[in-house]
């Protein structure tokens, strides 16, 4: 049925009303922002935002919408990797477009290389390094810049922050330096005293008569060959002279040719070896095809060239066989020579010509210790055991497990007082003399995990 005059007229009318309350309503909301908003048109109600924690802000009208952009600053980005961000708003309703909404998140610094090891960044190009870390982006142990050992009557005082150690050192009232004492003695991350931390003297009283000259060394000086230290069953001193204990059982590698392989020497430790008795090492060297050994047994030192005995002195394949003193010595033509002992203490000497190129226990002859701890993956890594656990090497069906690291902290209370007693006379006056060539530090450290490993309350060997 068509609808009346009348009651189209009706919808009209309620069609108009409506759309007259819509546009008293805008219109009030557009006269509150006026208010709210002192210096708005009533064509932009739209108020500028503040701009973003190390960043700026531009804003403006524009069509169809009222924008502003916050910019980062140089060496800034927003969380989400972007260097600018751009907000909308009505100009009609002052309303921001939401989302994004209207705040622009705070900018963040960027390291272009990333912090490692748990460091954070913290301005540009800044890492912050959590404890135990140290350099540009947290790369280094801090271990590589330790305190060195406090010289004899002397004050140390050494401070280490991210870009490695500083350290000063002074005599005390009534002592005088062995030689001229630099300002002061810096570390790099990479472990590289400058000058040498061996160069910090030690001290001896004033009425002491030095008639010596000291010859001081730099960390480029180079004598055309490097050797590696063995001693006991767990102390070495690699071919940059850094001085490590680690115990092990096993079967390891002591150096290799890094790049071709062309030889390595393994070590066996004495699995019966008693704490406070001298105990064995046997060695195998490889060359090439040729198989050669160093062993004791109840005769003595036995060597062996491809399984068969070795009389000496010989020369076999370019290889020569020695005896000077108590030491058995192989000397190879591809730049390596070994000298055993009959027992625990071997020295592995290489030329130049393998600088750079060795790997293993001795480390990585290249001047530079920081380095000395790299795996067989090719990683350095901080702790001496994790470094040597990755060179055990153990024949098909064998097992031979990790060993514990032990020291002085797990021994009684007088084997540790015995210990520090009979090392430390290696600090005594009879020895002074001696310090500024041979730091005492490391060796008697090598004392005391001895003495502390031995089973009665002296340092004595049986």
């Amino acid at each position: 049925m068509a609808l009346s005059a009348w009651t189209m007229r009706t919808a009209l009318v309620l069609i108009c009303l409506v759309a007259l309350a819509d546009a008293r309503a805008a219109r009030k909301k557009r006269q509150s922002n006026l208010v709210n908003n002192p210096g708005a048109s009533s064509s932009n109600l739209c108020k500028p935002l503040a701009a973003p924690v190390h960043g700026t802000v531009a804003c403006g009208a524009g069509f169809p919408f009222y924008a502003c952009t916050g910019n980062c600053d140089p060496g800034y980005q927003f969380p989400d990797g972007q260097f600018s961000e751009k907000r909308e708003c009505d100009q009609m309703f002052g309303e921001w477009f939401d989302p994004p909404g209207t705040d622009f998140p705070d900018c963040v610094p960027v390291c272009d290389s990333p912090c490692q090891n748990g460091g954070r960044c913290i301005a540009p190009n800044t890492c912050s390094c959590t404890n135990g870390f140290m350099g540009e982006t947290c790369k280094y142990p801090a271990s590589n810049c330790a305190a060195p050992p406090t010289p004899q009557n002397a004050v140390l005082n050494c401070n280490q922050d991210v870009t490695g150690s500083t350290c000063t050192s002074t005599c005390k009232p009534g002592f005088k330096p062995l030689w001229a004492i630099s300002t002061q003695y810096k570390c790099s991350p990479t472990g590289v005293w400058t000058p040498p931390k061996s160069e910090i003297p030690g001290c001896v009283s004033e009425n002491t008569v030095i008639n010596q000259t000291h010859i001081p060394t730099t960390p480029s000086q180079s004598s055309g060959s490097a050797r590696c230290v063995a001693w006991g069953q767990d102390h070495y001193r690699t071919f940059d002279s850094r001085i490590y204990h680690y115990k092990g059982l096993c079967q390891y590698v002591l150096v290799k040719d890094a790049l071709s392989d062309s030889f390595h020497i393994n070590v066996q430790n004495d699995k019966n070896c008693q704490p406070g008795h001298r105990c064995k090492r046997e060695l195998e060297i490889f060359v090439g095809h040729v198989v050669i050994t160093l062993r004791r047994d109840s005769t003595g030192p036995v060597v062996t060239y491809n399984g068969a005995p070795v009389t000496i002195p010989s020369n076999r394949g370019g290889i020569v066989f020695e005896k000077v003193s108590q030491y058995t010595i192989v000397r190879s033509s591809v730049g390596f020579n070994v000298r055993w002992d009959g027992h625990e203490m071997v020295f592995v000497t290489v030329t130049d010509q393998w600088r750079g190129k060795t790997q293993g226990l001795c480390g990585t002859y290249d001047g530079d210790k920081s380095n000395d701890f790299t795996t067989d993956q090719n990683a350095v890594v901080a702790e001496a055991s994790t470094f040597a656990n990755t060179w055990k090497r153990t024949n098909a069906g064998e097992e031979c497990p990790d060993s514990l690291q032990e020291d002085c902290s797990s021994a009684d209370p007088t084997t540790v007082s015995a210990a520090e007693t009979g090392c430390n006379k290696l600090m005594g006056n009879e020895f002074a003399t001696c310090h500024h060539a041979v730091d005492p530090a490391p060796y008697i450290s090598a004392c005391k995990v001895d003495c502390c490993s031995g089973p009665g309350q002296t340092c004595m060997c049986s």
